[in-house]
């Protein structure tokens, strides 16, 4: 089931997966077992003690008594390659650590998939202590959304030229105001739009189209009354309401399916937090959904790994909004390693384009959302700008970061059309995920 190309996939980073090859070998282990999901092994190191390894095959997830933090570890690769390799003999006898993993593993799976049940106890009080912190929390962004809208107009009074000329600091201060009046999101649009101001020819465009996403925003809120209660939810969101797990686990649609992974995009937020966003596919439901995930400073390693083009066995609940994407894994098991033939969302640009627009009339703010074409093919111009052309031979351009990424969805392409999975933002694709040849390869 698993081959070297799907271990590798798994790797943090290509040293890793190389010193895993080098444990590859059973000369390296004292022993090694696996029966159904479970495999584990005792890897010798440097001390008196083995290394003792565990790998939930499902997850997959792992856990590894050596003081390396980073997951999968050099030795969880290597009990990988061993396995991959058909060295690993079968054991229905589980050590005891083994068996207490991953049992609690599997209750961890029951707990949060299970109805979250309050208790009953002072419920009215609870309840009319939570109708009052929502109702403070309003009052005070309702006061942060009118200085909004008196910030926004004395930019536009002042003209967009002065405003792309701003020094940094200036937008810093304004996002700080609208962070302590519980307007998160706002201020992190507004710190965008102050490290983007000036940078190039287009900033100023872009500094006008924040503006006015912006004032939309406003006009949104103050309208809250009159919209419908998942309008106020998206718009609740974009201004940085912090919504519970366990609100969405409650309320959150729930769909069970097959989910096909389509891509993943790890980016860096302006705090220097690590986000990542795993594109999900539903074989029957044909709804994508996405998993965002934070790392903080600190921490090393999200607790699931997701491998590109695998089928999970899975049901979501997504957050409440007018346009849902975001959702929640309540449970989730591996179910293919390479799942069904991916066939492409779009056959051209115009067809995404106008996909695209029905999804902004739903929600305004939408910022990306995944998108998968058939047949492109990428190209650099004279100038080291990277497109990618359909069939009709429209272009796009990419807005893939590294250039490492963009020579691999070249070598792949060979000059050919393939089909290509990515994060679209109105105006550029960054590719995420290459299908070719009948398997999906990250890029």
């Amino acid at each position: 089931m698993w081959s070297i190309d799907n271990i590798n996939a798994l790797a943090p980073d290509p040293e890793t997966a190389n010193r895993g090859k080098k444990l590859a070998s059973l000369s390296k282990w004292q022993s090694v077992g696996s029966f159904e999901a479970a495999l584990w092994g005792e890897c010798k190191g440097s001390g008196a003690e083995p290394y003792f390894v565990i790998i939930d095959m499902e997850g997959p997830a792992y856990n590894c008594s050596c003081p390396v933090r980073q997951i999968p570890c050099k030795h969880a690769m290597g009990l990988f390659y061993l396995f991959a390799d058909k060295a690993v003999a079968e054991d229905p006898k589980l050590p005891a650590k083994v068996e207490e993993w991953m049992t609690k593993r599997s209750l961890k799976k029951e707990k949060i998939s299970a109805p979250q049940v309050e208790l009953i106890v002072n419920a009215e009080e609870k309840q009319k202590a939570k109708e009052k912190r929502v109702q403070e929390r309003t009052e005070l962004m309702s006061s942060g959304i009118e200085e909004l809208d008196l910030w926004l107009k004395d930019l536009v009074r002042q003209g967009l030229a002065n405003v792309g000329f701003a020094n940094l600091k200036f937008w810093e201060n304004a996002a700080a105001k609208y962070k302590d009046a519980k307007l998160s999101k706002v201020a992190y649009s507004i710190r965008e739009l102050g490290e983007n101001s000036g940078k190039s020819v287009d900033s100023s465009q872009e500094t006008a189209m924040g503006i006015g996403e912006l004032s939309l925003l406003v006009s949104a809120f103050r309208n809250l009354p009159h919209l419908d209660e998942d309008m106020q939810e998206e718009i609740f969101n974009t201004i940085g309401r912090i919504v519970k797990k366990s609100d969405v686990l409650e309320r959150g649609a729930n769909v069970k399916d097959k989910w096909q992974v389509l891509a993943e995009n790890e980016t860096f937020s302006l705090d220097y937090i690590q986000e990542r966003r795993v594109w999900l596919l539903g074989i029957e439901s044909k709804k994508t959904a996405m998993i965002q995930d934070f790392l903080f400073p600190g921490a090393n390693s999200y607790e699931q790994q997701f491998l590109v083009g695998s089928l999970l066995d899975a049901e979501l609940a997504f957050y409440p909004a007018a346009f849902q994407q975001r959702a929640i894994i309540k449970y989730s098991s591996l179910s293919e390693l390479q799942g069904a033939e991916f066939v492409a969302e779009f056959v051209d640009f115009n067809e995404l384009m106008t996909a695209y627009a029905n999804m902004l009339k739903i929600n305004p703010w939408l910022r990306l959302t995944v998108v998968s074409i058939a047949d492109l093919i990428p190209f650099k111009d004279t100038k080291g700008n990277w497109f990618v052309m359909d069939r009709t031979k429209q272009i796009l351009k990419l807005n893939n970061p590294l250039q490492d990424s963009l020579m691999k969805i070249l070598s792949m392409s060979g000059g050919h059309p393939i089909a290509m999975i990515g994060e679209y933002n109105g105006s550029g694709l960054d590719v995420l995920t290459v299908f070719c040849g009948g398997r999906f390869t990250a890029i």
